[in-house]
């Protein structure tokens, strides 16, 4: 699944199952909530940590905050659904956890080197109209 990678850097970087599993409980979070408002107060009961020593945990473990992981986490399930949908880009965007069009559109640009609908028109099978071609 999508925490593979994740999985592998915490077996080679990390040591003790205590914390593999905490992180595990993290990723698990993520996934069934990445589409709501992820709050690290809630993450950090979940787990029976503090917020410190749960981003320390984190980061130590995978390399990277627990928020820059579920952005990017975020990011990669909205540009499954831009290749595979005919779903409007805002509501991707709000599907995938980002409140706002706009700050999903620059993340995402920011992520990935193209806007959500360059994205969409250079990976999915289905033409689409650019933007002068609906406007007709």
């Amino acid at each position: 699944g999508s925490n593979r990678v994740v999985r592998m850097t915490i077996s080679k970087n990390y040591g003790t199952a205590l914390d593999n599993i905490l992180i595990m409980r993290v990723l698990n979070y993520f996934e069934r909530n990445y589409h709501s408002r992820v709050r690290l107060e809630r993450v950090a009961a979940e787990t029976g940590r503090s917020i410190s020593s749960l981003v320390h945990s984190f980061k130590k473990a995978t390399g990277e905050s627990p928020i820059h992981y579920l952005n990017r986490f975020r990011l990669e399930k909205a540009a499954g659904l831009l290749r595979n949908t005919e779903t409007r880009i805002s509501e991707i965007a709000l599907r995938t956890g980002f409140c706002d069009g706009n700050y999903f559109t620059k993340q995402f640009s920011r992520h990935f080197g193209i806007s959500p609908r360059q994205y969409r028109q250079a990976t999915s099978p289905v033409p689409h109209e650019t933007e002068a071609e609906s406007s007709r």
